[in-house]
């Protein structure tokens, strides 16, 4: 079980075995901890070397010998911690320069992509996926009514503010029927609103445009998600069809209207 749980750290089997070595004997040479653990020297001395950059174990020298320890135990949980902290921060900057990597793919060799989810899961899923934005902006086609009891209500609230947080602006087209819907039945539904702290702005269109499905476009992707009836959410990868889809919707929007009306809560 100990194996296993310092695999799972990222310690390889020559660091696993110069790492028990060292909490079973205490403080010992190079030479000792490569007998012991079954290593040659050369082997066990790279071994401690990386135990020590990993902050697991400490060095001295003494008439010109180093010697090695193993350190409390508990820096293993301090290890995970600093790790996790390092990936959060690789993390961010990863998302801040998604654009950049977009940017080097030669449009003449990108070969469209379709990734298809089912359920909940996939519709969260795909939603998750609109936050690797690299132009910071998300046009979409949008039914918060359908989208909020497709993924949940309380996910799409916390997907927003994570959003947000990301510095992704967002466009949205709605209609009133629709918004409406979503007021009477979900209670986070009124924040959904034109809001420069939210980084959103609503345009509403008539009627006989309501949507059921949802699109995101951005980048050179679109992600569509279906109402709870047809339960499921795509993603493609088209250059071609993610810039007619967008132009369509840069129509639609400087036709659609501006105001904000008020949709009553039964």
């Amino acid at each position: 079980m100990i194996e296993g749980l310092l695999q799972e750290l990222g310690l390889s089997d020559k660091e696993q075995k110069a790492y028990l070595t060292l909490l079973q004997y205490g403080t010992r040479p190079t030479s000792f901890i490569a007998q012991k653990s079954k290593l040659n020297r050369g082997t066990a001395y790279v071994a401690l070397h990386t135990l020590l950059r990993m902050g697991l174990a400490s060095k001295t020298t003494r008439n010109k010998v180093q010697y090695f320890s193993a350190l409390d135990p508990k820096q293993l949980i301090h290890f995970v911690e600093r790790r996790t902290e390092e990936l959060a921060a690789t993390k961010e900057k990863l998302t801040a320069s998604l654009g950049e990597f977009y940017r080097i793919i030669n449009p003449l060799r990108s070969t469209p992509t379709f990734q298809l989810f089912d359920g909940i899961d996939g519709a969260r899923a795909a939603l998750e996926d609109t936050l690797t934005c690299g132009e910071q902006e998300l046009c979409a086609f949008l039914s918060i009514a359908d989208i909020q009891e497709f993924a949940g209500a309380e996910y799409f609230m916390d997907y927003t503010l994570r959003r947000v947080k990301s510095g992704i602006a967002l466009r949205a087209l709605r209609t009133y029927e629709k918004d409406k819907k979503a007021f009477e039945k979900f209670g986070y539904s009124p924040r959904f609103t034109t809001s420069t702290r939210d980084k959103r702005i609503v345009r509403h269109v008539s009627e006989d445009l309501a949507f059921p499905i949802s699109m995101y476009i951005y980048d050179d992707k679109l992600t569509l998600i279906s109402s709870k009836e047809e339960n499921y959410a795509l993603i493609i990868r088209s250059r071609e069809l993610c810039s007619m889809q967008r132009k369509l919707f840069e129509l639609i929007w400087s036709q659609a209207r501006t105001e904000e009306r008020a949709c009553a809560r039964s």
